[in-house]
């Protein structure tokens, strides 16, 4: 099961923030071939999987460009595997990128496609994979109840899965935010606008790759960005400060504020906070296109 969680937190950190699932899972596992299996969809499912290591390998813009254009890749491949064994790669890979590139009507749609997925005769990927997809689908459109059932079921299963820890996080919604935490490390602008909190590791080429979309996002906007740098050391926080030209702060590692108060589940991951004095918690792992929904232009 570590494997496997492993495996699947790798591959969302592969489409965004979080959460997609479109890299490799370990535990995948096909039945044999069937006389009705097509030479075309294994051709398919294996090309799909290269295709998904080279998406992998990709920095940069290219690579968020090329994330947002696999849809369409994955709806032909899911055709060219539909009715054989291989259904459920494409299938579950769709759902996946669904979740986090499909606009408003995504979760929606990525619960459809795993009640599909549930229907089909290979469990591939039902069980844990599709069971963490389906927790995320479901706190990203407030069914925040159902999420905790599920993933009290599947925590009892897999304890290492932790899925209950996500659902506290989404929890947060709704109240108040505690004080943002870190000591400045750079000019400390923050005004009383509402802000993005986006929790990062240390500051290398990773993070600074997960956090530009939101940068971008919030171009012109009335939202402030605040970076919270949880791991590394205070210097290397101050040159990150200078180089990503971002509002920084420094917390030391394993502060207790990240479990207790923000109840944060990992790192990347960001919080969207109302305006001061009285911030409110508005969003919790907010998809950058939420950003330009929300944030008014100044």
């Amino acid at each position: 099961m570590q494997h496997m969680r492993r495996a699947l937190l790798s591959s969302m950190q592969t489409m965004g923030l979080c959460a997609v699932l479109l890299g490799g899972c370990a535990d995948r596992r096909l039945p044999p071939a069937s006389a009705s299996e097509s030479t075309v969809a294994e051709a398919t499912a294996k090309k799909l999987e290269s295709d998904l290591q080279a998406l992998r390998d990709l920095t940069g813009p290219k690579k968020r460009a090329a994330e947002i254009a696999f849809g369409p890749r994955l709806e032909h491949d899911l055709a060219q595997c539909q009715g054989t064994r291989h259904e459920s790669w494409p299938l579950f890979q769709l759902a996946a990128w669904t979740l986090n590139h499909g606009g408003a009507n995504g979760p929606d749609r990525t619960l459809s496609m795993l009640d599909r997925l549930e229907r089909l005769s290979i469990d591939a990927f039902r069980g844990y994979p599709a069971s963490e997809l389906r927790i995320r689908a479901l706190l990203r459109l407030g069914r925040t109840i159902e999420a905790k059932n599920l993933a009290a079921r599947i925590d009892e299963k897999y304890p290492v899965a932790g899925l209950l820890k996500l659902v506290e996080f989404y929890e947060l919604v709704g109240n108040t935010a505690p004080s943002i935490p870190g000591m400045p490390v750079g000019p400390d602008s923050l005004a009383d606008n509402p802000v993005l909190v986006c929790f990062i590791g240390a500051p290398d080429a990773s993070a600074r790759e997960w956090l530009e979309p939101y940068k971008q996002a919030l171009i012109g906007r009335s939202v402030q960005l605040v970076v919270i740098i949880t791991a590394g050391n205070m210097l290397a926080a101050a040159a990150a400060a200078t180089d990503w030209q971002n509002d920084m702060r420094w917390l030391r590692s394993g502060d207790p504020s990240l479990s207790v108060d923000w109840r944060l589940p990992g790192v990347p991951v960001a919080l969207l906070l109302g305006a001061a004095p009285k911030r409110m918690v508005l969003a919790v792992d907010p998809q950058p296109s939420d950003l330009l929904l929300f944030a008014r232009p100044r």
